[in-house]
């Protein structure tokens, strides 16, 4: 019996992005890996190739609050949340809602306007 083959290690992205796309894939996988840095550059590369894409901005604006940077993260959502409202998603409308309740918990998390954990039942 042959061992199982392991997957991959994420030690090196696999994606060499040429489009918006893959930019945003290497960026996810940039930042589940907690390389922020790394991901912002992906998630601005990823904008400046298309920039109406809502999650595009709204990984830029992730990967900016985890650096510390609220300020300019705040930016990013508030941009995401305005392209959200110009409906750049059609194709998928749950996906859009649900980026769009996100990205608006994330701007009222850095405007302080919730302070307190949100308590599950």
């Amino acid at each position: 019996m042959s061992p199982a083959k392991q997957p991959a290690p994420l030690t090196e992205p696999t994606i060499q992005p040429s489009t918006a796309k893959e930019y945003i894939e290497r960026g996810w996988i940039l930042h589940a890996r907690k390389e922020y840095p790394a991901s912002e550059q992906d998630f601005r590369q990823a904008v400046a190739l298309d920039g109406q894409s809502a999650e595009a901005t709204y990984g830029l604006g992730l990967s900016l609050k985890m650096q510390k940077r609220m300020q300019e993260a705040l930016q990013a959502f508030e941009r995401t949340l305005n392209l959200l409202n110009m409906n750049v998603i059609k194709d998928d409308l749950i996906r859009a809602a649900m980026l769009r309740k996100l990205t608006e918990a994330h701007i009222l998390l850095l405007q302080g306007e919730i302070t307190q954990p949100v308590q599950r039942p």
